[in-house]
This record gives structure tokens, sequence and C-alpha cells, in this order.
């Protein structure tokens, strides 16, 4: 699983103090995430780690006060799912929408010619590479979340 930061979505969550948190505690977290890729649970160090779970702490108060909860108002989020789990998939496009983004769910399959993964009606079927796929759909998006069964594949 891998998911792209981008600067607005770090800016959002920054500004957006209605969910609880006072300013002092975003200045604090201002671009502790912004611009990474997230691909596995060892590239955080135990601040990071205490930061997010602390941001998450901070968010469960708000979401249990019926407080509104957007900090990715108006973001567009690519959830692609090369491996099936309509769990996963939904899980994490139902979170987006709960604080406030418009998401995509994109489910690949295998070529029947190539045995590559695909995202069917996309140039991919074409030959573009996986990489040119990803790089042309951030522009569209604010982030992209991917589910791949090839280990390091997201790592582009």
């Amino acid at each position: 699983m891998a998911f792209f930061v981008t600067k607005n979505m770090t800016t959002r969550l920054e500004l957006k103090n209605g969910n609880g948190l006072r300013t002092s505690e975003l200045e604090t977290r201002k671009g502790f995430l912004e611009g990474q890729h997230i691909l596995t649970i060892d590239q955080f160090d135990r601040a990071m780690l205490e930061q997010v779970c602390e941001l998450a702490s901070h968010m469960k108060v708000s979401a249990e006060r019926k407080l509104i909860l957007s900090p990715l108002e108006r973001m567009a989020i690519c959830c692609i799912f090369f491996e099936p789990s309509s769990r996963t998939m939904e899980s994490f496009g139902v979170a987006a929408n709960k604080l406030g983004a418009f998401t995509r769910n994109l489910v690949g399959e295998r070529d029947g010619k190539t045995g590559e993964w695909v995202i069917p009606y996309s140039s991919m079927i074409k030959g573009e590479t996986f990489e040119d796929t990803i790089a042309t759909l951030s522009t569209f998006y604010d982030a992209i979340v991917i589910r791949h069964p090839v280990i390091g594949k997201v790592a582009i």
C-alpha cells in the first residue's frame, strides 16, 4: 500500500483547526509528512509515529463530539487497487469522504496478453508504463493510494 501526501493536503490539515486542535499543536506538525511517499511503517521514527497518533487521537475526540471534520475538503484522492480488496478499498474511500475528500476508485486486473497488472480502460492497455500512468494521474489528484501485489512496485 502506498500513499503520497501533497503540500495542499498538509496545509489543509494544519489550517483546519475546527477539528479540536489548538493552533500551537498544528504548528508543530507543519509539513512533517509533506511530499512523502508513504510505503512502509519503517519510514517513521518514534517521534513521527507519536505525531500521527496524537493527531488521530484529537480527530477521534472531535468525531465523537460530532464536530465537522473536513481537513481534506475539496481534495481529490485516487485509490488504485491492483490487488482485490473490497474492505480495504471501501474503508479508505469512506474515511477520505468523511474527511471531506472526493474519491475515485480504480481497480486493476491482469492483462490477458502480457500478464502485467493494468488498469482497464487506461493507456496501460496500449503499453503505457505503470510509472507513466501514475505520473499522469498524479497531475489530476491531490493524493494517490495504491495497493499492488508486486512487492516494491509502488516505490517509483
